[in-house]
């Protein structure tokens, strides 16, 4: 299954700033998100540098293979379609609506000091 990019309206604005966003983009790879799912502007993406490949934890992906790292946010909704996949951008530094995007670990935050998570609405 693959991901293709296309405009959705969450009617959310999630970002209050978006300073850089990572160079040339990365392929977003499904894993086992099922056909149709929306994944949201703000998530958390995981990137294996060197071959350009990004992968999320949503829907059916619970777990991020070894030698992926959080590096930014997820700038786009993205929808998954089994016949394509999605160069998308990832937003390395700015400020986000931190109540407007699925949750993100104390942890996770830490290996993205460049984002700025906003308490406010």
């Amino acid at each position: 299954m693959h991901i293709r990019k296309e405009t959705v309206s969450t009617g959310k604005v999630v970002f209050i700033r978006v300073n850089e966003t990572a160079q040339g983009g990365f392929t977003l790879h499904s894993g086992n998100i099922p056909k149709g799912t929306v994944i949201e502007a703000g998530t958390v993406v995981y990137v294996k540098e060197e071959e350009r490949l990004a992968i999320v934890k949503a829907g059916g992906n619970t777990e991020i293979p070894e030698g992926y790292i959080p590096l930014g946010l997820l700038y786009n909704d993205v929808v998954v379609d089994e016949n394509h996949s999605a160069g998308v951008s990832v937003v390395v530094d700015g400020t986000v609506y931190e109540n407007r995007i699925p949750g993100v670990a104390e942890e996770v935050k830490a290996k993205m000091p460049k984002i700025l998570f906003s308490k406010s609405f």
